[in-house]
């Protein structure tokens, strides 16, 4: 048997020891559980012995059944509108990765943003890409979002020679979609918990286009800025 297939079986004992351990110590039983369950979806989620759709089911199965959560609240924590959002958020990055809709955007931007002349200087590329990124991160994760856009990038970069130019538009992308998480709810997960945890403390529940109102201007004003200091020490005009 191979060490990946035994961990299938040694996870379960590590979680067990592990529950038990914390139990010696004078952590309370739920917590104890709660910790071992959390470590047996770590391992298996790691390895991936199992698809991670079912680890992800774990807790849905083993919470309840040690007496930690009842069906019920489990139930509502994976169906709760914060999980829903996400996934909504993920099936949009699939469909745009299939489709490939995030490279006509991405060339779209460039496009947009190109001198009289027809080609892009290099702080005009920059821009484009910045912008694409921070508009395909309003809707999609961050991270998919760098990484549907690298390839691309990678294949502009081809036909210029400045490696000033190389980093600019690498960082560029990577920090745009960061900034454009903020323009919307979906833009990024910790958006999301932020609304889930002040709808709870204030009962105040901020809507998807009152977020928008807050992110999108915030998005308007430090895109540019950051632009600008990233291209800061390359030339305005085409180097072709």
């Amino acid at each position: 048997m191979s060490f990946k297939k035994s961990l299938l079986y040694v996870g379960p004992l590590l979680s067990l020891l592990f529950s038990f351990w914390l139990k010696s110590n004078g952590i309370d039983s739920k917590s104890s559980w709660t910790a071992g369950i959390t470590l047996l979806c770590a391992i298996w989620w790691v390895s991936e012995i199992v698809p991670m759709a079912v680890t992800a089911l774990v807790p849905i199965a083993l919470l309840p059944l040690l007496g930690i959560l009842s069906s019920k609240q489990v139930g509502e924590a994976y169906g709760s509108p914060l999980i829903l959002l996400l996934l909504g958020g993920f099936l949009l990055s699939t469909a745009m990765e299939n489709s490939g809709a995030h490279r006509r955007i991405a060339l779209g931007m460039v496009r947009l943003c190109r001198g009289r002349r027809g080609s892009a200087s290099p702080r005009r590329l920059v821009f484009g890409f910045m912008l694409a990124s921070a508009c395909l991160s309003m809707w999609i994760s961050n991270m998919a979002t760098t990484l549907m856009l690298l390839p691309v990038a990678i294949a502009v970069l081809t036909e210029y020679e400045n490696q000033k130019l190389n980093v600019a538009l690498l960082l560029g992308i990577a920090y745009a979609a960061s900034l454009g998480g903020l323009g919307t709810p979906i833009g990024t997960p910790p958006n999301l918990i932020f609304m889930q945890v002040y709808t709870e403390n204030t009962g105040v529940e901020p809507g998807f286009a009152e977020w928008m109102s807050w992110g999108i201007p915030t998005v308007a004003i430090f895109l540019p800025l950051m632009a600008l200091w990233l291209t800061r020490g390359l030339p305005r005009e085409s180097e072709n």
